[in-house]
């Protein structure tokens, strides 16, 4: 499965890609999603294993309940479209694994300084953890970080359709899973197979039988703009996701990643890419058809019920406290430092945890509150904006945003600057300019 929060990234560099730098891209990625693993920025960076002292952000942390992030690396088979950091299901020693969690966290106990409020278990695959495997982590997290479940206020684990039985289902549910994210990507056969799922649309209608029958707070994922894809059978996988009556619905524009068999496949000339009118004009059909479902957009690729919304994702998006646990995870200290583990599964499970460590400057700290606060629909608040970068930051955001404001792609409210549903899909375009600027 591609990890939620990858597709944030991708839905951020997507949109007009072809203005976009590979830096722009990895600014990006960094606090999109703590399993992205792309050396980027101007800040001073170290190398460094887990024995190395990191000295203290250099400015003052914020006192917010933070998440906990859980990569779990593992698939048993590699979508199309996917270049997330995984390893082959052959490869999952879940006691090793097990292992390398706790000893991790242990040895990074003092990062945790704030209490979590959110657990994600990402991926890879976290479904195809065993019942009792999937139970031993989380009381290693526990135990190791200091919370019981019972005080989380979100804890998702993404799953596969295929993946998905009553077994697995009742292990969520005792370990304090109280948020589901299933990856059904397309309810059309065909579809699925271009993509390289695993799943077909039996599996997605006897998944959701067996989580309704646990869980209220249940979201999907759907992917459009596919080669081949027509209007009309993308209004036909919206028409079904809201005869669903989910709470949350996530939606993303095919995104060509590099080493991702879909992208060979299109450098053949074997696929077709529907144009950005294509994507533009599904653009506004999603937030149609979704709020028929009473489903509003709170982000790029995000629709909810009230009440439903992602907390844990929120806290990327509103520069809150993360730890990142396991291979190729980042984590952020709500302030200036930044780490990323390396993408080494073996070294990992030797208890060899390498990672690279950043220190933000006063301008990637700016760059990255922009990118964070536009992608939601609640956008900036001016006051907030001021508070941290000065009267003069302010007025030239002001100035910078006058035409983008002209164009329809933002809106000043009193003290808020808003994207629109238009602003949303060109968001990419907006932050290059915003930023090259």
């Amino acid at each position: 499965m591609v990890s939620q929060n990858l597709h944030d990234f991708d839905l951020l560099t997507q949109s007009l890609s072809p203005l976009s730098s590979f830096a722009c891209k990895a600014k990006l990625a960094r606090f999109c999603d703590p399993a992205v693993n792309i050396s980027c920025g101007t800040g001073s960076k170290e190398i460094m294993s887990e024995n190395k002292h990191i000295s203290p952000a250099s400015v003052s942390l914020p006192e917010a309940r933070g998440g906990i992030y859980l990569h779990i690396p593992f698939c048993n088979h590699r979508c199309g479209y996917c270049a997330f950091y995984t390893a082959g299901a052959r490869l999952a020693d879940w006691k090793l694994f097990e292992q390398g969690v706790a000893g991790e966290l242990a040895s990074r106990a003092s990062e945790l300084s704030f209490q979590p409020e959110t657990l994600y278990f990402g991926g890879g695959t976290p479904s195809l953890l065993p019942p009792q495997e999937f139970l031993s982590l989380v009381g290693i997290l526990e135990r190791e970080g200091r919370f019981r479940r019972e005080e989380l206020r979100e804890f998702t684990i993404e799953v596969n359709p295929d993946d998905v039985d009553e077994s697995r289902a009742d292990a969520w549910l005792e370990g304090g899973v109280n948020r589901i994210s299933m990856g059904v990507q397309s309810f059309d056969a065909g579809e699925l197979r271009l993509l390289g799922r695993r799943h077909d649309p039996a599996h997605i209608s006897r998944s959701l039988e067996i989580l309704r029958k646990r869980f209220s707070n249940i979201s999907i994922d759907l992917i459009y703009s596919l080669p081949g894809q027509t209007p009309e059978a993308w209004e036909r996988n919206l028409r079904k996701a809201v005869e669903a009556d989910l709470p949350h619905i996530s939606l993303y524009s095919l995104s060509f990643e590099e080493r991702s068999a879909l992208t060979y496949r299109l450098g053949q000339n074997e696929l077709e890419v529907p144009d950005e009118d294509f994507g533009a004009e599904m653009n506004r059909l999603n937030d149609v058809i979704l709020s028929e479902g009473s489903l509003y957009r709170y982000e790029t690729s995000n629709y909810a019920r009230r009440g439903y919304e992602s907390l844990h994702n929120g806290r990327y998006w509103s520069g809150a406290p993360y730890l990142g646990l396991g291979p190729s995870a980042s984590s952020y200290d709500g302030g200036r430092r930044r780490r990323t583990n390396a993408s080494d599964l073996r070294g990992y499970l030797r208890g060899n945890v390498d990672y690279e460590a950043e220190e933000l400057t006063d301008e990637e700290l700016l760059e990255e509150y922009l990118m964070t606060r536009l992608r939601r629909a609640e956008g900036i608040s001016l006051l907030d904006f001021e508070s941290r970068f000065g009267a003069p930051a302010r007025e030239k955001l002001l100035r910078q945003t006058r035409r983008f404001i002209g164009e329809g792609l933002l809106s000043l409210n009193e003290s808020r600057l808003q994207p629109t549903s238009e602003g949303l899909y060109m968001l990419d375009y907006i932050l290059v300019e915003l930023i090259s600027s």
